[in-house]
């Protein structure tokens, strides 16, 4: 696979891998991928518990929700979000 990517994003990866943070370019993007991946099922969960309970007749409290979604985001910031 062959990917592109603007000048700004390659000197990141560049500095990147020359620290020693990652040992290759491929890396950094499995990381990358990963952690969308993550974000993506996280809110895929808080957009079913939504779904979910307007389906029920909002069978949760907003402040059940409210818990959720700051789970949700917690979630995502301990990850990099």
């Amino acid at each position: 696979m062959k990917i592109s990517i603007d000048e700004r994003l390659e000197k990141f990866v560049e500095k990147s891998v020359e620290d020693g943070f990652s040992r290759s370019a491929s890396e950094i993007v499995e990381v990358g991928l990963r952690l969308i991946e993550a974000r993506d099922a996280a809110l895929s969960r808080a957009r079913q518990r939504l779904e979910r309970s307007i389906a029920n007749g909002c069978d949760i409290s907003q402040s059940e929700m409210d818990d959720a979604l700051d789970a949700t985001t917690a979630e995502l910031k301990s990850k990099g979000y």
